[in-house]
């Protein structure tokens, strides 16, 4: 295992140290030096998605939401929510076809904490997608090869998600698909910024090598595959690849 986490460090080393590009909402910037209130705020959400519509499941949701508010007006914001699911429990080998589903939002519209009997809510535009990957392995004079197809069809649509019962449960309706419900298995809600690369719980602030060998131990996962989990998936593509390990080390302290 070590050998392996050596190969793909000297790999990540080898191209450039990619960095997570955040946009930010900015308010005016001639706002009055006195009264002034600030509040920032972050929530981290984990849960498990167990139905969708009457339909049991295996997918998870995540939820990173970092915001600044000036005044009651928001300032600055970073919102990120991804959920995957899919009927599949474990890592297919050989030939195979393999499908999931997935929805992330790409534009909040707002959120809320203690919001109309929710723990924490938001709003917005969601894309959906349906992807098919099709495996094929290819034997050619002794040689084997893997020839891979991916179809993704995407939809957008407006959505919500309300986080309920103490922070115990949740439910994301989008417009279009049967809901999807489940449990929340851990969340942080607190007034500080943390790096969205610390995935470890190691009892450290920064970034370590930890983080990293998480990650790379995941590397070639997929939403339902034994190994994946969003908090490794930076960068949303729905799957653990040379980019996030890419992410985790140039962050690494």
């Amino acid at each position: 295992m070590r050998k392996n986490l050596a190969a793909i460090l000297l790999a990540v080393l080898a191209i450039s140290s990619l960095c997570i590009a955040v946009a930010y909402a900015n308010t005016d910037a001639s706002v009055a030096n006195t009264n002034i209130s600030i509040q920032k705020r972050w929530v981290c959400l984990a849960g498990k998605i167990t139905q969708w519509g009457s339909t049991p499941v295996n997918g998870t949701i995540s939820v990173q939401a970092r915001v600044t508010i000036v005044n009651d007006n928001l300032a600055r914001k970073f919102v990120a929510v991804s959920a995957v699911w899919t009927n599949g429990t474990a890592k297919p080998r050989g030939n195979f076809t393999y499908t999931f589903y997935a929805a992330k939002l790409v534009n909040l519209n707002m959120t809320r904490i203690n919001y109309q009997g929710n723990n924490f809510y938001l709003n917005g535009t969601w894309a959906v997608s349906n992807v098919t990957v099709t495996n094929t392995v290819i034997t050619n004079d002794g040689v084997t090869s893997v020839h891979r197809e991916t179809n993704a069809i995407f939809t957008k649509a407006v959505g919500q998600l309300n986080v309920t019962d103490k922070w115990t449960k949740f439910t994301l309706s989008i417009n279009g698909i049967d809901p999807l419900t489940g449990s929340v298995r851990r969340y942080v809600w607190r007034t500080v910024e943390m790096n969205i690369c610390k995935v470890s719980d190691d009892g450290k602030p920064q970034v370590t090598i930890r983080d990293f060998q998480i990650v790379a131990r995941a590397y070639g996962a997929m939403p339902g595959m034994n190994g994946y989990d969003q908090k490794l998936d930076f960068n949303l593509h729905y799957k653990i690849d040379i980019t996030n390990l890419a992410t985790v080390a140039a962050n690494v302290q």
